[in-house]
């Protein structure tokens, strides 16, 4: 591995590491467009025989179709994530403790990550990406400075051929994977709701003012509200608001159907 697709390695691990859940989404296209590639141009170069255009065209054609339904079959592209989560940790201990990994156990594994997932999956999606990421950081790292050893350590004894090494990228994998889980759990909290915790009734809406009164002769108060009178030239009752548009003059008004003027002083008022 070159040093560019280590650095992206490690650059890709860390946003999967520390913010794999808040992106999530982008993580599944990526993913689909990995597998998509990988499948369309497998099924590209065995029916062209080789050819490379054709080789290219599936890998086109399957990353696109890959990454759609990643992002389309939402739960298929949550058990993937926590399949593949479960394959990198077989893989990292059969490094460690055997001598190749077993497809057998990498499948288990897979199987119980990718189930995980869907039952539980904020929490399975946090842990699987912290883990994938920290994963790829840890493997971007060594390839930069130890190409030579990881070369050495494909073979069969693997991580322990690196003696100390070994063991030392394998509790930095765990180390790290582990602070990812922290930081993802502390920038994802539920946020509370505005009304929990109180189902108290809503308090109802403010009454109305009551219209003021004013005491009139002989102690009976009557609502200074509105005066009636009725228009002497077409008999239309007119209710004058005191408070509504402006009169013609003091106690005077107009009828609204034929404008005759109309004497409201005196009127009583209801």
């Amino acid at each position: 591995m070159s040093a560019i697709p280590a650095i992206l390695l490690i650059v890709i691990g860390l946003l999967n590491c520390f913010f794999g859940y808040r992106i999530f989404m982008v993580l599944l296209v990526i993913t689909g467009l990995l597998l998509g590639g990988i499948a369309g141009g497998a099924a590209g170069h065995a029916i062209g025989d080789g050819s490379a255009p054709v080789t290219v065209l599936g890998a086109v054609l399957g990353a696109l179709i890959g990454a759609v339904l990643m992002v389309t079959s939402y739960l298929i592209g949550v058990f993937m994530v926590g399949a593949f989560a479960g394959a990198i940790a077989g893989t990292a201990l059969s490094a460690c403790f055997a001598d190749r990994p077993e497809p057998v156990l990498l499948l288990i594994l897979a199987i119980i990550g990718g189930v995980l997932a869907l039952v539980i999956q904020k929490y399975v999606i946090i842990v699987a990406t912290a883990f994938n990421g920290s994963f790829g950081v840890v493997l971007g790292v060594a390839h930069l400075f130890m190409a030579d050893a990881i070369r050495l350590a494909a073979g069969r004894n693997g991580l322990r051929q690196l003696g100390g090494w070994g063991y030392i990228l394998f509790l930095s994998w765990i180390a790290l994977g582990i602070a990812g889980i922290i930081v993802q759990c502390l920038t994802t909290k539920d946020k509370p709701k505005a009304d929990a915790g109180d189902h108290s009734p809503a308090p109802p809406p403010p009454a109305a003012e009551p219209a003021p009164v004013t005491p009139q002769e002989g102690g009976a108060q009557v609502l200074e509200t509105t005066v009636a009178a009725e228009c002497s030239n077409c008999g239309l009752i007119i209710l004058d608001d005191p408070k509504g548009a402006p009169r013609k003059g003091p106690g005077m008004t107009a009828c609204p159907q034929c404008g005759a003027k109309i004497d409201l002083s005196g009127r009583p008022r209801c």
